[in-house]
């Protein structure tokens, strides 16, 4: 009986201390890459695919949702080519797909995973 006595005891210690709601925890989102972390980010997705294409995000247009990528040669991808968007913490924030060339420039339709991309992300075609 002691024994069932200290087992609730502990349990009921430990709803007490964590609570019985949930608590929002506040999610880090990476800004863009500054030009050095750019440099060094495009190094390392060079140095393991060599073939990859990095590019940069110049413009978002969240409405649509578009975004604009720039430093790609628009020759190397077609309609439909799939780009991860890649913050400053290197980690994917946002996935988009190629639906038209605009200019030299790559428009792509996104879907955030962590946030929307930001100009001055990367876009990374593997």
């Amino acid at each position: 009986m002691r024994l069932a006595f200290n087992i609730i005891s502990v349990g009921m210690t430990g709803i007490l201390l964590t609570g019985c709601g949930t608590t929002k925890k506040e999610v880090s989102v990476a800004p863009p890459p500054t030009s050095d972390q750019a440099a060094s980010l495009k190094a390392v997705i060079h140095e393991v695919n060599p073939r990859a294409r990095v590019g940069i995000i110049t413009a978002v247009i969240t409405e649509s949702p578009l975004t604009m990528i720039d430093q790609i040669s628009p020759d190397e991808v077609k309609p439909g080519d799939v780009f991860s968007i890649v913050g400053s913490s290197d980690t994917v924030v946002a996935n988009a797909v190629v639906e038209k060339i605009i200019d030299g420039k790559i428009a792509a339709r996104y879907e955030p995973v962590v946030r929307p991309p930001l100009v001055g992300d990367l876009a990374v075609k593997f």
